[in-house]
């Protein structure tokens, strides 16, 4: 590898069960070769570190769950904004094409902003029939022996991809303006493994970021 990555944040945006996390993961691990010793640290930070501690608080998902979320990523936000250090930040997220989600996008923009770096945003797409059977997987319900909040109603992820959709990809890139680059992608996910998924998703930060 000629050179170390550059500061960025990816933003990997899917619906429950597609595979985020590990994929995230997977990432984290490469970068974590490819920046040792010289490159950028590396910030992993999954949704649902922030939706898990406010269902334990708050497990209706009412205005006050709604509001301890808004809070909490205000302070991790924050926190990112005015670390001192060159970064990479990994995040994970199910933002779709509504008010909320073109919401929570922005804040996201804003740590790109404030940081002065690069926003990679890449939408995982899978088949609804192969995107139930990983929501139903085992492994999503427990990690470590720690029992986890994710969704694993296969109906309820139904009607997700009934009444939403992702973020729009091409919307994001023009109206990104000119204070943060915003670079998007959307990988296919419902026939490959999360390997594969991972390959495909690093060759894409390799090819555009030029590491």
């Amino acid at each position: 590898m000629s050179k170390p990555p550059p500061p960025f944040i990816l933003l990997l945006n899917s619906f429950p069960g597609v595979g985020k996390l590990t994929i995230a993961r997977n990432i984290r691990n490469l970068l974590t070769q490819a920046t040792t010793p010289v490159g950028p640290q590396i910030r992993l930070l999954d949704n649902h570190v922030i939706i898990d501690l406010v269902s334990a608080i708050e497990p209706k998902r009412n205005p006050t769950h709604h509001r301890l979320r808004k809070g909490l990523r205000d302070l991790a936000f924050s926190a990112l904004k005015l670390h001192p250090e060159d970064l990479i930040i990994l995040m994970t997220s199910c933002l779709s094409e509504t008010r909320e989600g073109r919401e929570q996008f922005e804040e996201i923009w804003g740590v790109a902003e404030k940081r002065g770096c690069l926003l990679v945003v890449v939408n995982l797409v899978c088949g609804l029939e192969e995107n139930g059977r990983r929501v139903e997987c085992r492994e999503r319900m427990t990690f470590e022996g720690v029992e986890k909040g994710k969704l694993v109603d296969r109906e309820l992820l139904e009607k997700f991809y009934k009444e939403y959709t992702l973020l729009d990809l091409q919307r994001l890139q023009e109206g990104a303006g000119t204070e943060v680059r915003v670079l998007c992608g959307s990988v296919e996910t419902t026939r490959l493994s999360a390997e594969e998924a991972t390959d495909v998703v690093w060759g894409f930060l390799r090819r555009e970021l030029g590491f």
